[in-house]
């Protein structure tokens, strides 16, 4: 009865899987298609490249629940690579920035004690989905549990290990 039970949540993750990554990848089409367009505004730019990040992150989290399912399972098999630790964090906050933006929250960030700039990197071997998608839910969640207009603070500091911290 377990072995059954397991088939058939596979067989569903694998249904759904499919039914959200197809509209997705429709939606992608038509925003690049809108994208081409030279009509367009500085805000429908925006807008469009936006809507564009959000189906791109959906279609990569419909493909990250077969990765989650095998975590939970304990049959997952890390492939890590390298990438840029900064780069994730600021698509992350992309990410996040609707709600944050909507709370009039502040994204502070710092690396090594110093404000966060641009040009700065830290390169680590890992999953850059997994990152941006563990990245995002830890922001989210410091945004939503935190009071309007508030800060939430994110360091990353190196030296023989790499610490992320996100306050609150």
């Amino acid at each position: 009865t377990r072995k059954r039970l397991e088939r058939q949540r596979e067989d569903i993750d694998a249904i759904l899987r499919h039914d959200l990554k197809t509209p997705a990848q429709g939606m992608l089409g038509i925003i690049k298609l809108l994208l081409e367009e030279d009509s367009l505004s500085d805000d429908q730019q925006q807008l469009l490249q936006a809507a564009q990040q959000s189906a791109t992150r959906m279609v990569s989290m419909v493909g990250n629940s077969l990765d989650i399912f095998t975590m939970e399972e304990g049959s997952y098999t890390l492939n890590p690579v390298p990438c840029d630790l900064i780069a994730l964090y600021r698509e992350a906050t992309r990410n996040v920035a609707p709600t944050s933006t909507g709370l009039n929250q502040e994204l502070a960030a710092f690396f090594n004690g110093t404000p966060l700039k641009e040009g700065d990197q830290q390169f680590l071997q890992g999953d850059p989905n997994l990152l941006v998608f563990m990245l995002t839910n830890l922001l989210q969640n410091a945004v939503e549990a935190s009071p309007p207009k508030g800060v939430v603070t994110i360091r990353i500091n190196t030296g023989k290990t790499i610490t992320l911290e996100i306050h609150n």
